[in-house]
């Protein structure tokens, strides 16, 4: 008895032992929580929303990556409102939180440099990509920027108006830090390359009579005749209401907005006016504006985003999501390199993490990012060209002329010496934007064999009059392709728009795992058969094929066959010649092409059904007519056999096992199981009630297995 009540203790004295000591044993597994503050204007439809959607899109693809595997990191949102005492406000709460290591926001710049402030003070990194003033990071070395800042910005725009011919502009600014160091860089750029200023306006935003100054901008500028090219360093909302006051069809203005017009907010804003809901586009085709980044110019990471975003948000993203997509991989990076302890101090880890973004200062040591690597200059902004688009039907499209940046400056080598331009010390080249599509007409002439098939389709391009674009490499095709004169040849105001049909045989992807459920992916890929990316970039044109003049009516001929899914994107291409690689822009129209109908599957698939059923009949022939039952078996595996050697005389060159070769291994299967049981019964045909049993097991398998068949079957259906 003494040894059981010792024996129970015991245990019990375990258990409370586990018990108590369980929460220390499993944080030694628990991976460390570090947080994340972001803050920005949080309410729904504003842009704090966007920042939330780019950020947790970058933390899903660091879970894929499994980056940071041995931290978890939590997100902390605040509301900042877009106010500079709401932001002040709670800078200090974040401040005052020793979880928090760093900040993500804030959205606006008078947000971001009161906020910077409270941050500065008590020492915690701050990364924005939307507060564009250089007063955010000018003498706040715990402010970094993922974007370039007002100053780079005015001056970028002043040399683009300058390069595209541009001889005069006028100015309208809002009287804030963000819009008084826009116009202020823009004017001094301006003057110094021989841009004339022929007028001026500012915008008080806190004056009571906001509405009718804005009214007096617009009817002083229809005054004025002749303004010149009109850049607006406002944010939307004023630049909305201006517009819409002297800015329509037929009116011959012309316009460029700072970053503030390229977001979604800024087209959507004239939705107020019947007009543009009538007609998108009434108020805004035709302005320019520049962004810190569009998708349709980026490169593959860019518009693999872009459709990650569409898929799980249901819109295309603008540039905001994208640029604190990277903020949040700068982050981490910096955290992973900071390598920070929880028993350090909140100030302590802060401090590491800001030097190691800080160390983040050349294209050696950068992070790489969807819009490119990313490193700090020494004011801890991301320096880069920005992108340039242009409003058609409420869509900011890339403009066709863009710069590009290049590594070295060497105009005595460069085959484009006469196009390289250095701004704010940056060596950058201008590249021509190629609008292109294609228009599959048909099909035909699929071989299988070889993987080729015959496609005939428009090709379309639209350009400025200096671009070439008829010296191209099919990269798919089985021969060289000339596309000889256009079809149809268009030019408006400096735009071209050349048409060309085309009939060649390329090379397809077949997927032919599911076979007879498979399908082919055809595409036609080219690229520029001498210029590289950085002096021509083909991009999808979403405004569609011109068909003015000539009739091109869709004809889909495909001989058993559906096209579906088509789509047009574009990748880069890298080509090595001599030992260096070049890298093009690659223009790629794909189409997925499906077997029409259940045809062919029943077709294929029919012998091998006709096989099972006889093999069922196998059970119903008395054990002692083994003769019979082994020949059906024996007929089973021939036949099935010669179906198998007919596919695999199609497929035999492939890495993989085709769907409809399993159903042969099964038809094998129930083959021999048949001849094994068949000689089973035979062997025991003297005992009825094991003959029965054996008899009854065979009928129990071949159904089991033939159902399984089946199953498998309809998965493949359903999953073609």
């Amino acid at each position: 008895m003494k040894k059981i009540l010792f024996s129970i203790s015991f245990l019990l004295l375990i258990a409370a032992g586990v018990f108590l000591l369980y929460p220390r044993i499993a944080s030694l597994f628990e991976k460390e929580t570090v947080y994340i503050a972001v803050a920005g204007p949080m309410q729904p439809g504003e842009g704090g929303q966007d920042m939330l959607k780019g950020i947790r899109l970058c933390l899903e693809q660091l879970k894929t990556e499994k980056k940071m595997t041995d931290k978890n990191i939590g997100l902390l949102v605040f509301d900042d409102k877009n106010d500079e005492q709401t932001a002040i406000r709670i800078a200090s709460e974040i401040s005052a939180d020793n979880r928090i290591i760093l900040v993500l926001g804030h959205y606006y710049s008078s947000a971001a440099i009161a906020a910077g402030e409270i941050y500065k003070k008590n020492g915690i990194p701050a990364i924005t990509a939307t507060a564009s003033s250089d007063s955010v990071t000018i003498g706040n070395e715990w402010y970094f920027r993922v974007i370039p800042p007002n100053g780079y910005e005015g001056g970028f725009i002043a040399n683009y108006l300058k390069l595209s011919g541009k001889s005069a502009v006028s100015i309208i600014f809002i009287s804030n830090n963000y819009g008084i160091n826009l116009s202020d860089n823009f004017e001094k750029t301006a003057v110094g390359i021989g841009l004339s200023i022929k007028k001026k306006w500012g915008i008080d935003p806190n004056s009571r009579t906001l509405s009718e100054d804005l009214e007096k901008i617009g009817a002083e500028l229809r005054a004025e005749g002749d303004p010149g090219t009109i850049f607006f360093a406002t944010y939307e909302t004023e630049g909305m209401k201006i517009i819409a006051s002297f800015n329509y069809p037929g009116t011959p203005y012309s316009i460029i907005g700072a970053d503030a017009f390229s977001s979604l907010s800024f087209s959507e804003a004239f939705n107020v006016y019947p007009q543009e809901r009538i007609k998108p586009g009434y108020y805004t085709d035709g302005i320019y504006a520049v962004s810190p980044f569009m998708a349709a110019i980026g490169n593959e990471k860019s518009q693999a985003f872009a459709e990650n975003f569409i898929k799980t948000y249901g819109y295309e993203p603008t540039w905001e999501p994208v640029c604190y997509y990277d903020a949040m991989r700068v982050a981490v990076e910096a955290i992973e390199r900071a390598e920070i302890d929880s028993k350090d101090s909140g100030r302590k880890n802060r401090k590491k993490i800001r030097d190691a973004l800080a160390e983040f200062s050349s294209p050696d040591v950068s992070v790489k990012g969807i819009t490119g690597n990313i490193y700090f200059d020494e004011n801890r902004n991301f320096i880069r060209p920005m992108a340039v688009g242009i409003f058609q039907l409420q869509k900011l499209l890339p403009a066709f002329v863009q710069f590009y940046p290049i590594s070295t400056l060497k105009p005595d080598t460069s085959k484009d010496a006469g196009k390289i331009f250095v701004i704010n010390n940056k060596p950058m080249t201008l590249t021509n934007i190629v609008y292109a599509g294609i228009d599959i007409n048909e099909i035909s002439h699929i071989d299988k064999a070889k993987s080729t098939c015959t496609v005939d389709f428009y090709l379309w391009f639209r350009f400025q009059a200096d671009s070439d674009v008829r010296s191209l490499v099919f990269m798919n095709a089985v021969k060289p392709i000339e596309l000889g004169k256009p079809i149809l040849e268009e030019s408006d105001k400096g735009i071209t728009t050349q048409t060309y049909h085309v009939k060649a045989d390329f090379r397809f992807d077949a997927y032919l795992q599911k076979y007879p459920f498979d399908h082919r992916s055809v595409s036609v890929a080219f690229r520029h058969a001498d210029k590289p990316r950085n002096s021509l970039i083909f991009i999808p044109d979403t405004l569609g094929l011109p068909r003015s003049g000539s009739n091109m009516d869709k004809r889909l001929n495909v001989n058993g066959w559906n096209i579906r899914h088509s789509n047009c994107y574009q990748k880069i291409a890298t080509v090595i010649t001599n030992g260096q690689s070049s890298e093009y822009s690659q223009f790629i129209a794909s189409a997925r092409v499906e077997r029409k109908g259940m045809g062919f599957a029943v077709k294929t698939l029919f012998p091998f059904f006709i096989i099972s059923i006889l093999l069922f009949f196998v059970y119903g022939i008395p054990a002692n007519r083994i003769g019979d039952r082994m020949l059906i078996c024996i007929a089973g595996i021939i036949s099935c056999g010669i179906f198998h050697a007919v596919i695999w005389s199609d497929f035999h060159s492939l890495p993989y096992t085709v769907a409809i070769e399993y159903v042969c291994f099964a038809i094998y299967g129930l083959s021999a199981a048949g001849g094994f049981i068949s000689s089973a019964e035979y062997i025991l045909r003297g005992s009825a009630n094991k003959c029965r049993l054996l008899n009854l097991g065979g009928k129990i398998i071949h159904s089991l297995a033939v159902i399984l068949i089946g199953i498998f079957i309809g998965m493949l259906y359903h999953g073609h």
